[in-house]
């Protein structure tokens, strides 16, 4: 079976190549006289044939027709609204010229594409690891961890779901089968599944405390989630650090037990010195697991929220295994998922089993079965009958499912008798399977099948309904894990390591916790997206409250606290932000300053010039004075070839010098008074976090278009281009009205072109998958 299916997903997984877009012949569209004078007047001086500044040359443009260097137009653009150019120093337009400028360009470019607008064509799209998780549950009812089945997968713009950077290797395509195998079993209850054993380990947090999602009562520990594949018994074992075997030995004496607790009931307490193994029946299925420390007492005269515990008495680990002298397969959610029908005798088996199997593989490949295919999956199923029961032969049958390519890619068929560069719409079921993977980050449920089914969701009225549904919809929580915290690169924070004696496994959880828990305020209770920048208020629990200086926070549960007065404003404010922007052992003004230019503003600086180096830690000469992280910057700038850039990002980064490497406020450091004015690039003077909250929120509009350009890139799972920029403003455009909130966003990137159509270029994907 491993052969067949190894052979089929290889055929059609090799060889599939980028499907590129196709300018086509639009009406010509050019500048006014006026703004040519403009650009001849302020920008000719340094972009010419000669100077070739920033790889402009504007003596070279059609100025008549903006099509052939609309990519360069775009460019113009973005350095204009952000007031990076004409730069600083330089003889500048006033603003009332800059700002129609600025909206006459904008119209242009747009009324030159809207003839033929480009929807642009992206690779075969692969599910990323994540995706098919999401997927296996919402088919199978199953929860699994993709992670320890795939490689990580390769990430491009700042996201891992985007298509050129999702290859096929043959190695990934092994681990599929393999995944496939292992899933089916489980999901059917294979009664020859052998014993083996699972580990799961907790995170290095402060096992002092009361843990999130721990039972109350309890300190330190863990919790999880783990399927177990059958009616059977099993052998739990706790892993711990601790003297002389003991749970848990604290400096002045203390002793706990350590509970065992499965779906919120305890099964198992483990006394003192106890030998931490237990065998326990359960039946199959997914199961919660939690084991930590039973507080039973408090040291005298010290408040045990804030006692520093032994790090040498602490659950490190849980062991799980089975299953040992199973009994059946049970009555799990996967089976009643699967278990559509039951024969009653053998006679009925096939048409149940087809029955079965066609409707795994509806939902599975988002668009109805064809014969062939069915066949296939048939052919399985009887290998599986053959060998030994109905089961095996449904089980059989899911694995041929999970692994072929209508499940693994998602295809987009091309209509016969296009010319290259002719766009045309999704069918249906193409769209509701990009509709569901951008919200969901997973397949269609069957309400959004159905409606596909039907023709509807061709509806405007009828797809913003299914949008509406959708973001209500528990799963569309994945637009955080996936989207948000991709495009602010959380990720980043589980593998920096801050030489902060605040620092701790602890507050990087609370950290990120508390990003999370904001950006889920904003997508969820779908708020104005302008709030990540302005919002007067957190999410903290006790660690992080400590950590901020916030009082009476006491628990390890995450509340909503005020910060009006405190200088946090959004994200900016955010610990977990201000970490993962600093060097292990200080703060960092530039990488702040280029994070926020190209996180925030969508104003990328471009990469340093080669062979520039320089260390900001070297110690001064001997005799010398110490200087300052920010003299060291302004040394730095001397050299011209750095400080096109350095005064662009430094200024942003210093006004947030008041943060630690770890983000706690502080007023000096090393003795030395905290300098946190600035001068912004277009010579805006401020001062400290309040002033760069002045400068970014003078500049929302560059937020809310780059915000939209992330969530355009993460919706189409391809890179935005610049032809793809009046789909962007026409969806900031219409958002407006609705206070650019997180619905409004998702709602116009859904229907626009570039989310419903595609490009046809010369290469068909049938052509590119051969």
């Amino acid at each position: 079976m491993k052969t067949r299916q190894f052979a089929t997903i290889a055929r059609v997984a090799l060889g599939v190549g980028l499907l590129a877009p196709v300018v086509v012949q639009a009406q010509s569209v050019g500048i006014a006289d006026n703004h040519v004078q403009m650009l001849d007047r302020y920008c000719s001086e340094c972009h010419n044939l000669d100077d070739f500044a920033g790889g402009v040359a504007f003596d070279l443009m059609n100025t008549g027709d903006v099509l052939p260097d609309a990519e360069t137009w775009e460019k113009v653009l973005l350095k204009v609204k952000a007031g990076m150019m004409p730069p600083l120093g330089k003889d500048r337009p006033g603003a009332a010229q800059v700002s129609r400028f600025i909206s006459e360009l904008e119209h242009t470019i747009d009324l030159a594409w809207a003839g033929n607008p480009n929807s642009g064509a992206p690779m075969l799209h692969r599910m990323n690891r994540s995706e098919y998780q999401n997927a296996v549950r919402d088919l199978l009812d199953l929860p699994v961890d993709a992670a320890s089945l795939f490689p990580a997968d390769a990430s491009s713009e700042g996201f891992d779901n985007i298509a050129s950077a999702l290859s096929v290797s043959p190695a990934l395509m092994q681990a599929y089968i393999s995944a496939a195998n292992k899933i089916s079993r489980l999901a059917v209850g294979d009664m020859t599944t052998s014993l083996s054993t699972s580990t799961y380990r907790a995170d290095a947090q402060d096992q002092s405390l009361h843990l999130e999602g721990v039972t109350l009562g309890t300190r330190g520990g863990m919790s999880f989630e783990h399927v177990f594949p059958l009616d059977a018994e099993y052998e739990f074992s706790i892993g711990r650090t601790g003297a002389n075997a003991a749970f848990s030995l604290d400096p002045v004496g203390i002793e706990d037990p350590v509970e065992l607790v499965i779906d919120g009931e305890r099964v198992h307490l483990f006394p003192v010195d106890a030998r931490a193994t237990v065998k326990i029946s359960l039946p199959a299925g997914p199961h919660t697991i939690e084991a930590a420390f039973v507080k039973t007492q408090s040291p005298r005269g010290v408040d045990d929220l804030h006692k520093v515990w032994s790090d040498s008495t602490s659950v490190r680990s849980v062991a799980i295994a089975g299953p040992l002298n199973p009994t059946g397969p049970g009555d799990t959610p996967s089976r009643r998922r699967i278990f559509t029908c039951t024969p009653a005798s053998v006679a009925a088996e096939e048409p149940c089993a087809r029955q079965i199997l066609e409707e795994l593989a509806y939902r599975a490949y988002r668009r109805p079965v064809s014969e062939r295919a069915m066949d296939t999956l048939m052919a399985f199923y009887r290998d599986g009958r053959e060998l030994r029961d109905f089961d095996t032969g449904i089980q059989y049958g899911l694995s041929r499912i999970l692994v072929d390519p209508m499940f693994v890619f998602r295809f987009e068929e091309e209509p016969a008798g296009l010319r290259d560069g002719e766009s045309y719409s999704l069918s249906p079921y193409e769209l509701a399977s990009r509709l569901s993977f951008f919200i969901w980050s997973s397949i269609p449920d069957d309400e959004l099948l159905a409606v596909a089914g039907s023709g509807e969701l061709k509806d405007n009225t009828v797809l913003e309904a299914q949008i509406r549904r959708m973001l209500r919809d528990p799963k569309a929580e994945a637009l955080v894990e996936n989207f948000a915290s991709s495009w602010l690169a959380l990720r980043q924070l589980n593998s920096v390591n801050p030489t902060s004696e605040d620092f701790d496994g602890s507050l990087r959880v609370a950290m990120r916790r508390e990003t999370e828990l904001l950006l889920e305020a904003i997508i969820l209770e779908d708020r104005p997206v302008k709030e990540l920048l302005t919002a007067d208020y957190t999410f903290v629990n006790e660690r992080l409250a400590r950590h901020y200086g916030i009082p009476n926070i006491r628990g390890s549960h995450f509340r909503k606290v005020d910060l009006s007065g405190t200088g946090r404003h959004g994200l900016l404010g955010h610990g977990s932000i201000l970490t993962i922007t600093s060097a292990p052992n200080r703060t960092s003004p530039v990488i702040r300053g280029a994070w926020i230019m190209e996180n925030l503003l969508g104003t990328p600086p471009p990469p340093p010039p080669p062979g520039v180096e320089v260390n900001l830690d070297e110690a001064p000469p001997p005799g010398a004075a110490p200087t300052t992280l920010r003299q060291r910057l302004e040394q730095h700038r001397v050299d011209p070839s750095c400080a096109a850039c350095h005064n662009m990002m430094d200024p942003i980064g210093f006004a947030l010098e008041n943060f630690d490497p770890v983000g706690k406020f502080r007023d000096q450091t090393d003795g030395i008074p905290v300098n946190t004015g600035a001068t912004f690039w277009d010579g805006t003077e401020f001062t400290g976090p309040d002033g760069l909250y002045n400068i970014l929120m003078a500049r929302s509009d560059l937020f809310v278009e780059n915000f939209a350009e992330k969530l355009m890139t993460y919706a189409l799972g391809r890179k935005v281009e610049y032809y793809d920029m009046p789909a962007i403003r026409k969806v900031v455009s219409e958002a407006q009205s609705e206070e650019f909130r997180f619905s409004a966003l998702v709602k116009e990137i859904a229907l626009s072109d570039a989310f419903t159509q595609r490009t046809k270029d010369a290469e068909s994907m049938e052509t590119a998958a051969r």
